[in-house]
């Protein structure tokens, strides 16, 4: 188990490169996921994730899904630049 908060990120995207699955878990914030994850969502290229499988857990707080279903959108638009080697699941827990 690795914290994106205490890594170096482009360490952390070559470290991915020893798994088959991944799972990253984060908050979602209002209008936002933190801009950290996104930071290191930047640092992964199609050769670190090549056939792997990434998954997310969100945890969010809101009643309405308008805010959960905006952060699927954003984490499964990362498909396609990465080659369409990622395989993208998400889970959304409120």
């Amino acid at each position: 188990m690795k914290s994106i908060a205490n890594s170096d990120l482009t360490d952390l995207a070559n470290y991915l490169e020893k798994f088959d699955t991944v799972i990253i878990i984060l908050p979602l914030y209002i209008h936002a996921m933190p801009g950290i994850v996104m930071k290191f969502i930047e640092h992964l290229k199609p050769t670190s994730v090549q056939g792997k499988s990434i998954g997310f857990i969100i945890q969010a707080g809101f009643i309405e899904t308008a805010q959960e279903f905006l952060a699927y959108v954003y984490l499964k638009s990362i498909e396609n630049p990465l080659d369409g080697s990622l395989i993208c699941h998400t889970s959304i827990k409120r």
